[in-house]
């Protein structure tokens, strides 16, 4: 590997850029995708207190996918609400 490097014959500075930056983008989706795990869970119990039994039916754990747009929507609204009741006159 010396050898080459001394003949000019490694890996180009260009080419190593590349490389790099290709592996920064892995390890920050990497992080992104570890991040969410942690957050999903909070997420269910965050959402079962507003709206109990949205996220999941009790004693069926949870399955709210996100991924939808109804559920995202739900989402949204519960969010808006910030978990205040807000009855008919209010």
């Amino acid at each position: 590997m010396t050898y080459l490097a001394r003949q000019s014959l490694g890996r180009r500075y260009r080419e190593h850029s590349a490389v790099e930056a290709l592996r920064a983008a892995v390890r920050h989706r990497r992080g992104l995708v570890a991040d969410r795990k942690v957050a999903q869970p909070r997420l269910h119990d965050q959402l079962n207190v507003l709206c109990p039994g949205l996220s999941a039916p009790a004693g069926h754990g949870r399955a709210l996918a996100l991924e939808t747009s109804t559920r995202l929507a739900v989402l949204a609204c519960a969010a808006a609400f910030a978990g205040e009741h807000r009855g008919p006159g209010r």
